[in-house]
């Protein structure tokens, strides 16, 4: 039986063989489910292929809770995957193709053949094909898109160049005006999306975190790539403060047991219903429940506003299946305010393209107490009668019958009474839920005009959603303005959240007012996404006119810690004539904060750059920043000047740092700006630094940049004596090349350099400069590198053995933290040190043997791509192994072990991304067993012990 909260039930509403495959459902108007049963999946259908897809309607017209009657609406559909009713029809998503099977006269059979209202789905997204259809409170039709699912949608003929692109994130489409429209970009795998009391939508995702509230003009965080736009430069992040599986890589949680099981079962979920019903207890009402995948079961989120956006709170789980088989793929609110879950019901999950079990499919529904039967069909009611279902606290009913105002509206035949009746509810409703369904009944019904009037609503979210509507249809106004100075002034974050998304709508050429009057805000300096919201609209400026676009952010008279920089980023990449001059005036403000902010941004910018021409009217500029009493403006204007090849610049910039008086900070910023330009025998002046305690990392890292016979003569001559973390440094720079690498090797054979300093991790370094001499060195003096594949299991098996808890219990901790300092920790962080280069541990499953020996013995049988080592060879002979971070048409980003390195492409000899893990294989092989039992000990150990003296 299934666990649930005291008072709820669990009842089967269909099962196998009456429903297989449910991978979607939604109800008509008379209470029915539609259910779809997809048999193209795992094998999606091409071209003109025959589909055996079926649309069935169960109906329980008894009210006993179990369906009575099936009809089968459609049986030859292909690929689809999401399914909603209304406008006389069927909307079915059939990748490539949205779909619409006409019924205008109800008779449960197709009018004709389908009608492709859309296509450009991408037909290779597998599990990530477009999903999720549902009504939202404006009258679009709404749905959710993949990340594998590379899509250009239009109406069938659109050309390619006027197709939309979309990937991972939130559409829409009007279903009279005939309009497509990406609504958000972002996150991973959504299957489900759903709207809270307030009209905000919310979609669950896979993988990355489990919970957006996504909102139009959005760009979220994604679990790989880049964002369509590249100038989007910052994501925003989910309000889901946890997770649902316990710590440790993503790819940890399937099975949903063990450490996962409290948390919440696992990292993949499907389906969302934020309840709006009547028949659960009150306390549910506005949560977000989920299915969980992995875990069999649903989760349940609780939703509280934070400043402009929302959090959702860690809640306990609201049904267990205790069924390895329960595989949850949407979850709605039904008629009688009950929920209905759809259960795939299989052994595998999203990630199985090879074999699906075809024979099953369950519906449950979800009940507290006895609910009374839902009867009738709403379609048969008076307009007037679906405008007074707007005060329903069932919102079931708000939505079916507004939804039916809005086809009659569209057919031209509204009672006025009917608009009487949603005015005085918008004016005089109970409560805030009742007075904005009656604002959106208005305006889907086409009375938008007396709506919008409504300016001054004691509501601010009523108020907030006028300002919504009327940006949705073109320029701003006036009194859109006021509503923003009195929402700025009052302290209104609905009101001004809605006008920083709405402004997106508005044309590029006329955003500058309304955009002025949003910088001004405290929200623009205080909250990060309402700060993103607003760059998104800003950056289009940029291109069409750089001096306004400045401008609206200059109107602001304090820094924006968050724009001011994404401004100057954009500027900087920009070919327009009026850009230098935006920038000018940005340096200029006579704002320290909003002068480092911008430098920042250009630095960013051209990261990589050895030079470039200097900037329009820099000169000027350069004196201005120069007078600073600001020290960082200084130093970074320095850097700028070194950047424009300002000779001047350069020598003061080396005297400064070969000055072992001058500030720290001071010799610092100056090496770091003539390290950046890889001046011609630079290694000079920084060999010397090399005995200068305050420098010497610094120094130790950018000699990787040359190719100087001295370098590694200085370095091990200094090894014995340098700390452990400049070692590792000094380790770093001696394998990157060849000649280098020989050298610390010979070091290695007379013991100058312990053996053991030699990690795993060094030693692929080593292996990918693909020079036989240095291999053949490495495993003279180090050994062999990796275990053959059939070894790895024995290999567990008998780790597990040695490692038994009473072995364990043994451990001196202090030393096994040591090891891990030595080992672990330039990558992974633990008790708040270490690298963010893999996984954080401390959350992870680290006290399960079993993942911990996986991950180190076998470190590449999964490898997430974010992880997947990247050899790069430059023209001068360095060889760097990392983790692409970022890239452009310019230069890449790599995190390597010890740093962040940008290379200009142009200075890229050869690129190759592995298929192995940044994380090496071998890691135990060199250690003693002792040591071997401290390292493991200390990581699963509870609390960080003493360093060990």
């Amino acid at each position: 039986a299934m666990t649930l909260p005291p008072g709820f039930r669990a009842t089967l509403f269909a099962g196998e063989p009456d429903v297989v495959q449910p991978i979607a459902f939604t109800f008509d108007d008379r209470g029915r489910m539609w259910v779809v049963e997809c048999f193209s999946y795992p094998k999606w259908l091409r071209g003109n292929a025959k589909g055996s897809d079926r649309v069935s309607i169960f109906e329980d017209s008894d009210g006993d809770g179990k369906f009575d009657k099936k009809t089968v609406f459609l049986d030859n559909g292909v690929n689809l995957s999401g399914i909603e009713l209304g406008f006389g029809g069927v909307w079915l998503c059939a990748t490539p193709n949205l779909i619409f099977v006409p019924d205008r006269d109800g008779d449960d059979k197709p009018d004709g053949p389908p009608q492709v209202v859309l296509d450009g789905w991408d037909i290779e997204a597998r599990h990530n094909v477009f999903n999720g259809l549902r009504w939202g409170p404006d009258g679009w039709l709404y749905g959710c898109n993949g990340i594998l699912s590379n899509s250009k949608v239009g109406k069938p003929g659109t050309p390619a160049d006027k197709r939309v692109a979309i990937n991972c994130g939130v559409w829409r489409y009007h279903p009279t005006r005939q309009v497509f429209e990406a609504f958000a970009h972002g996150t991973t795998n959504p299957w489900g999306l759903d709207f809270d009391e307030y009209g905000q939508c919310f979609i669950t995702n896979c993988v990355i975190h489990h919970l957006f509230h996504v909102v139009q003009g959005g760009h979220y965080e994604r679990m790989f790539g880049q964002d369509l736009n590249p100038h989007v430069y910052g994501l925003m992040k989910s309000c889901a403060d946890h997770i649902h599986w316990g710590g440790g890589h993503w790819t940890s949680s399937r099975g949903g047991q063990g450490v996962h099981d409290d948390p919440g079962g696992g990292h993949a979920h499907s389906g969302c219903m934020i309840y709006l019903g009547d028949q659960w207890p009150a306390e549910y009402r506005n949560r977000v429940f989920m299915c969980n995948i992995h875990g069999n079961r649903v989760n349940q989120d609780i939703l509280e506003r934070k400043g402009s956006t929302y959090v959702a709170k860690h809640g306990p789980d609201f049904l267990k299946a205790n069924d390895e088989w329960f595989r949850g793929i949407a979850i709605h609110q039904g008629p009688d305010g009950s929920a209905f879950v759809s259960d795939w019901c299989d052994t595998g999950e999203c990630h199985n393209y090879e074999v699906a079990d075809k024979t099953n499919g369950r519906i449950y529904k979800i009940t507290y107490g006895k609910p009374k039967p839902f009867s009738g069909d709403l379609a048969k009611l008076s307009d007037v009668e679906l405008a007074k279902l707007q005060a329903s606290p069932n919102e079931w009913l708000v939505r079916h019958a507004r939804r039916l105002l809005q086809e009659r509206a569209a057919a031209g035949r509204i009672d006025p009474k009917a608009a009487a009746v949603l005015l005085e509810l918008m004016s005089k409703g109970e409560n805030e839920r009742v007075k904005l369904r009656a604002l959106w009944a208005l305006n889907v019904a086409g009375y938008y005009s007396e709506a919008t009037r409504l300016l001054d609503h004691a509501s601010e979210q009523v108020r907030a959603w006028i300002v919504r509507l009327i940006l949705e249809t073109g320029p701003t106004s006036k009194t859109v303005h006021e509503q923003v100075h009195l929402a700025s002034e009052k302290r209104m974050p609905a009101i001004l959240w809605h006008a920083v998304s709405g402004l997106q709508r508005v044309p590029v050429s006329e955003r500058f007012a309304l955009a002025c009057a949003l910088s001004c805000t405290d929200l623009a300096a205080t909250d990060a996404d309402f700060a993103l919201m607003l760059w998104y609209c800003i950056e289009p400026m940029v291109e069409s006119s750089p001096a306004r676009a400045a401008g609206s952010v200059l109107a602001s008279h304090r820094a924006l810690p968050l724009i001011d920089p994404y401004l100057s980023r954009r500027l900087a990449h920009s070919s327009h004539p009026e850009a230098a001059i935006a920038l000018n005036h940005m340096l200029r403000s006579g704002d320290a904060r909003r002068q480092i902010n911008t430098m920042m941004g250009m630095r960013t910018a051209w990261a990589g750059q050895r030079s470039r021409p200097m900037l329009t009217h820099w000169t000027d500029s350069y004196f201005h920043l120069m007078q600073s009493v600001n020290p960082d403006v200084r130093r970074l204007a320095m850097a700028m000047a070194a950047l424009f090849d300002d000779k001047e610049a350069i020598t003061e910039l080396t005297r400064t740092m070969s000055n072992t008086k001058a500030d720290s900070a001071d010799r610092l910023a100056a090496f770091d700006a003539l390290a950046q330009k890889q001046m011609p025998n630079f290694q000079g002046l920084v060999l010397p630094l090399l005995d200068d305690a305050g420098m010497r990392s610094h120094a130790i890292r950018a000699l990787a940049g040359y190719s100087d016979a001295a370098i590694p003569d200085k370095l091990i001559a200094l090894y014995a004596k340098l700390p452990d973390a400049e070692k590792a440094d000094a380790l770093q720079t001696l394998s990157s090349r060849p000649t280098f690498a020989l050298a610390m090797l010979d070091a290695v054979e007379k013991n100058t350099i312990p053996r053991t300093d030699i990690t795993p991790v060094l030693a692929r370094q080593l292996l990918a400069l693909k020079n036989d001499d240095v291999a053949r060195r490495l495993e003279k003096v180090w050994g062999a590198f990796r275990p053959a594949t059939a070894e790895k299991k024995s290999l567990i098996d008998k780790y597990k053995k040695v490692l038994a808890p009473n072995t364990l219990a043994k451990a001196d901790l202090p030393r096994g933290r040591a090891l891990y300092t030595q080992h672990c920790a330039s990558c992974h962080k633990l008790f708040g040190e270490g690298g963010n280069i893999g996984p954080e541990l401390t959350g992870g499953q680290r006290k399960s043997l079993d993942y911990i020996l996986e991950n180190v013995v076998d470190p590449n049988a999964v490898v997430a791509r974010e992880y997947l080592v990247t050899i790069i060879e430059t023209k001068t002979g360095r060889v760097l192994s990392g983790i692409v971070k970022e890239e452009n048409d310019r230069a890449v980003t790599v995190q390597t072990t010890n740093e962040i390195v940008t290379l200009p492409k142009n200075e890229i000899e050869d690129r190759t991304t592995t298929k192995q893990s940044m994380m090496p294989e071998g890691i135990f092989d060199k250690l003693s067993p002792g040591e071997i039992r401290d390292l493991v000990a200390y990581l699963a150990a509870n609390e960080k012990p003493a360093e060990k003296r």
